[in-house]
């Protein structure tokens, strides 16, 4: 398949390369576009890497002496393309002086090039896995630049015809889009969850937002817009007594292995379990949430004004993440982690990034989002493969 150049490429099968090459985060922006970008975090100058599916080109972005700079590749093979994201060519390899674009504009497709400027780039002659860092000399003809140009357009024009699409379905409908939720427990936690949320005295849930969800693998609690909340039974004896015998409403609850939980009410209440070491935290500002890892002593803590705390270990493609934008902590909105690598992250603009999923739980991903769905939460269980997902439809 990769030899069939004229094809366009299909997003399930750049995603698959992606999970394979190491520290290579999805950013996700408009799912109706058939644009992919990626974050490779694993140098102290990460790159960002577009790629149009429609057109196989791929473009790099690397940030030089405070501005944007782009290198470009055309009519890429699926090789081509996991080499890239395996080792994203480096702005030294550039004639830095000559390039065909306006480097102070993220929109390319707006400035014009100069004809026959020279620009060193890596060579294709040798296979990507075997290539060396050898450089070549290439000439940016008009046909090139010609190219180029119709590449970026045609991403422009699908994106305006999706944004075109959005405005006219939210017209149509004039209301927030639907919550629908994919999960995987152990089937006596299933039937409850499927009970809480879809029949029984509990169907009057669905008519509400639901705000957040928790699971620790064998047990789950979920709160809606309205203050109220449902469980499992197995739910850890001492947040469920919290949340019985508070008289205001939960406004955000998370799970951990070990008994480990946190609940947050509208009050302003506050309530934990967890190491002595978590207590600390608490005394240093106004806590948002806490996320639990493996062991006891694997937690976050995110604050109200968007920084945060770690303790023990957390996954490097996670640190790397909330530290990509230019040394500063993201502002984080919400986060959870699993206790095998996975993590997911909101941040207070609504941009959301996740990793460490096993297979089982990425095709599940993949699916809901080739379906044209928006993720909108997750959280994972001590259990492998354990998730609760919550997605906009």
């Amino acid at each position: 398949m990769d030899n069939m150049k004229d094809e366009e490429f299909s997003k399930k099968q750049i995603r698959g390369i992606a999970r394979k090459c190491p520290h290579c985060t999805e950013i996700r922006k408009n799912n109706n576009v058939n644009i992919l970008s990626f974050l490779i975090s694993l140098e102290a100058n990460p790159a960002r890497i577009q790629i149009y599916c429609d057109t196989r080109t791929v473009i790099t972005l690397r940030v030089f002496d405070g501005t944007a700079r782009h290198i470009i590749k055309p009519n890429c093979s699926l090789k081509d393309v996991e080499h890239i994201l395996r080792d994203p060519p480096e702005l030294s390899l550039l004639n830095l002086d000559k390039l065909p674009f306006d480097p102070d504009s993220s929109h390319s497709s707006s400035k014009q090039g100069t004809r026959h400027n020279k620009v060193t780039t890596r060579t294709d002659t040798t296979p990507p896995a075997t290539m060396e860092p050898s450089t070549t000399t290439m000439t940016m003809t008009d046909e090139y630049m010609l190219e180029v140009g119709e590449t970026i357009l045609a991403a422009e024009s699908e994106a305006l015809k999706a944004h075109y699409h959005a405005l006219k379905i939210h017209k149509e409908r004039n209301h927030e889009p639907e919550l629908e939720y994919a999960c995987s427990f152990p089937s006596h936690v299933m039937d409850q969850v499927e009970t809480i949320i879809h029949g029984g005295s509990s169907s009057s849930n669905r008519k509400q937002r639901m705000v957040c969800a928790a699971t620790d693998g064998q047990s789950a609690v979920f709160v809606y817009e309205n203050g109220l909340w449902r469980a499992t039974k197995e739910l850890t004896k001492g947040v469920m007594t919290h949340l019985m015998r508070h008289s205001s409403p939960p406004t955000y609850v998370s799970l951990g292995s070990k008994g480990r939980y946190y609940a947050s009410f509208e009050d302003g209440k506050k309530v934990w379990e967890g190491p002595q070491s978590m207590d600390v935290f608490f005394l240093k500002k106004p806590v948002r949430c806490i996320a639990f890892g493996r062991t006891v002593n694997d937690y976050m803590v995110v604050y109200e004004d968007g920084t945060w705390k770690s303790s023990g270990s957390i996954p490097r493609d996670l640190e790397d993440l909330l530290y990509s934008n230019n040394g500063e902590a993201i502002g984080v909105s919400s986060i959870t982690l699993g206790a095998h690598g996975e993590y997911f992250v909101k941040d207070d603009r609504g941009n959301m990034w996740w990793g460490g999923l096993s297979d089982v739980v990425q095709e599940v991903l993949d699916e809901v989002i080739e379906d044209g769905n928006e993720i909108d939460f997750m959280d994972f269980g001590s259990l492998k493969d354990s998730y609760f997902l919550i997605y906009k439809c």
